[in-house]
């Protein structure tokens, strides 16, 4: 079987899922760094308040940045 990768490792880390606790009642749900990324309004699925995901300092699209770095430097060398 042979893998093929399609998307940057990046760009997987920003698919991936998060965890955040509702600000409202604390209830644990998942959003998608993508979605930390842009900003979105995201319900919660207990309360139903209005949480608006905020990365101000774009830390999660630097994050998928570092880890793709991190990864190709630990993995160079080995499939030349």
């Amino acid at each position: 079987m042979i893998w093929v990768v399609t998307d940057s490792l990046g760009a997987q880390f920003l698919r991936g899922d998060l965890e955040l606790p509702c600000p409202n009642c604390e209830y644990p749900f998942w959003v998608t760094g993508v979605d930390v990324v842009a900003q979105v309004i995201v319900l919660c699925p207990c309360c139903r308040g209005r949480v608006r995901l905020v990365d101000s300092d774009g830390s999660m699209q630097n994050a998928a940045q570092v880890v793709e770095q991190a990864i190709n430097e630990a993995l160079r060398g080995l499939f030349e």
